[in-house]
């Protein structure tokens, strides 16, 4: 009996999980008909859960933790300018954008282009309280200005990043505050490292795709790090057609700069003395130099620290102080940052064979800070027939006296044959070869006169092109007529 009791109370219990089972599984398939609705009041006053991770992560949760970290170190900059006599009206202009907290002390950096001219300069925090500069230091051609103030308690500051990390598609957001200290920014990428606008031209700058709004001008460019790679700048002052572009100043030149304005007041930059053009693969061919490598040398300036060194037109500078000259836009910027009245090592190519030499820096001249980037030598249109000769060339010229190379507007020293006559669409015409030019070398052979420049065409072959070494009004260069490159 007690056997009996026992295997019908075993049968119920089995019978009852059956039926959870049959329960459970008719609940499943009821909810998986069901559509997907959103969370519940309970769900939604839970915990957070970390978003699921994606390929590139969250970049709005990223970019939002960057502004709330580096806002506070984020200042609204108003340059004020008064009224001249000229001017009619007794109101003054403002011209506002923004700066960076780089000391807690208030040093600020931001875009010289923003503050050059003004009377005075007011920097307004994040909290509404007002400052009037007690210094401003700026180096219009690094488009870098150094403010000082006196804040009542110490500032949130930012720090600078190394611009040489960053690369072409790395992400970055600008910053700043409008006129109302409301934030402002834009995000994108690095798109190209373009020569700068205006008098910035002789110096490298981010080009971006974050475009300006209004009060971003003068502010950081942060990278995921949040540290500042830049100091955006526009290039509306200059170019119309780039209104908004994403400019900004690399944060290595914007810490050079800085440092030598706060020590020094002013931007001290070394010169070698050299003017130099690009080198295009015949030039390269020409001077037995490494393609895309070097910077050729066409003029060495009188009494220069090149003429010192006993540098020469024709030289291909190579190295300078152990950093490889890319091209002569480069020669420009490494040289720019040495140090005046030390000495640095120079590596060149001269005639096929490498040398080194010992350069002391000089001082580059006020006047010089606005030098033009160099121009392109080479045109870019070809010629389908190659030349077999000289003659092939279609350059004719003539003798010229002293007296016709002064009245021409050339120094009194040049001396070679004028160019008279260049045919159209031939190779010295692709060359870019104009009538009035002075020749004054063909390959390494001097000619002063017709019958020297006659004898010395003999002995060219323009298979690779013909080297001329040619004085223009714009100044010497070293042109290769009727190369394949042209």
């Amino acid at each position: 009996m007690q056997l009996l009791t026992r295997f019908k109370k075993l049968t119920f219990a089995l019978m009852g999980v059956l039926a959870l089972g049959v329960v459970v599984s008719l609940n499943q398939a009821t909810l998986a008909q069901r559509p997907i609705t959103g969370p519940t009041v309970a769900e939604r006053q839970g915990p957070e859960v970390a978003p699921p991770k994606r390929d590139f992560g969250d970049m709005s949760i990223a970019f939002r933790n960057l502004a709330r970290q580096a806002l506070p170190s984020i200042v609204s900059v108003d340059a004020m300018s008064w009224p001249t006599r000229a001017c009619q009206g007794p109101m003054s202009r403002h011209t506002l954008g923004s700066g960076f907290v780089v000391d807690p002390a208030g040093r600020i950096l931001t875009s010289s282009q923003l503050v050059f001219g003004a009377d005075r300069v007011r920097v307004r925090l994040r909290d509404g309280s007002e400052f009037m500069a007690n210094s401003v230091r700026m180096d219009p051609r690094s488009n870098v200005a150094v403010l000082q103030i006196s804040p009542i308690a110490n500032l949130p500051a930012l720090p600078l990043g190394n611009s040489d990390t960053m690369q072409v598609g790395d992400w970055v957001m600008a910053l700043g505050r409008d006129s109302r200290l409301n934030p402002t920014s834009t995000t994108g990428t690095i798109n190209s490292v373009v020569p700068g606008p205006g008098v910035s031209r002789g110096e490298d700058f981010f080009q971006t795709s974050a475009a300006l709004n209004p009060g971003t001008g003068g502010g950081p460019l942060l990278n995921l790090n949040g540290q500042v790679v830049g100091i955006n700048t526009s290039a509306s002052h200059f170019d119309e057609e780039l209104d908004r572009t994403g400019f900004a100043v690399p944060s290595n030149l914007v810490g050079w700069s800085s440092q030598q304005l706060m020590n020094n007041g002013v931007v001290n930059r070394g010169m070698l003395g050299v003017t130099t053009q690009p080198m295009s693969p015949s030039l390269a061919r020409q001077f037995n130099a490494p393609l895309g490598e070097g910077a050729l040398v066409n003029r060495v300036l009188p009494n220069s620290p090149a003429a010192t060194a006993m540098l020469q037109p024709g030289d291909v500078i190579t190295k300078v102080d152990g950093k490889t000259v890319v091209d002569s836009r480069h020669l420009q910027s490494v040289t720019e940052h040495l140090d005046p009245g030390k000495s640095y090592p120079v590596e060149i190519i001269r005639d096929g064979d490498k040398i080194n030499l010992n350069v002391t820096a000089g001082k580059m001249p006020d006047q010089l800070n606005l030098t033009p980037r160099p121009q392109r030598v080479d045109p870019p249109n070809a010629l389908n027939q190659k030349p077999s000769s000289f003659a092939d060339l279609g350059l004719g010229v003539k003798e010229v006296t002293a007296d016709q190379i002064r009245q021409a507007g050339y120094h009194p020293e040049v001396h070679g044959v004028m160019i008279d006559s260049v045919q159209p669409n031939s190779p010295a015409a692709a060359a870019g070869l104009q009538k009035g030019m002075v020749v004054e070398r063909i390959g390494k052979t001097n000619v002063a006169s017709v019958q020297e420049f006659n004898a010395a065409e003999k002995n060219i072959s323009v298979n690779n092109g013909a080297l001329l070494y040619v004085q223009t009004r714009q100044g010497p260069k070293f042109v290769s007529v009727g190369s394949d490159d042209l």
